[in-house]
């Protein structure tokens, strides 16, 4: 028979379940991650040339650096 001391008990106690919690987190940070990533959509500002991240859903943006309101066309969208 095995025998397990009262430390070894407690720290099989603690260890385990923060691995599997830390295994937990980090799957799906990756799912997360992977889907915001692929959710974005880069645009380029037709006056000043800055690159904006906007979000696939939205047909109009401001540009940060001029401050231009601007409409985006499917065909605008750049990887």
């Amino acid at each position: 028979m095995m025998r397990i001391t009262m430390p070894e008990a407690f720290l099989l106690y603690v260890a385990v379940p923060l691995a599997v919690l830390l295994w937990v987190w980090l799957s799906f940070s990756a799912r997360r991650g992977a889907w915001r990533r692929s959710a974005r959509r880069t645009v380029v500002c037709r006056f000043c040339g800055e690159r904006v991240t906007i979000s696939p859903d939205r047909q109009e943006f401001r540009c940060p650096s001029c401050s231009a309101e601007q409409r985006v066309f499917a065909q605008e969208y750049h990887e």
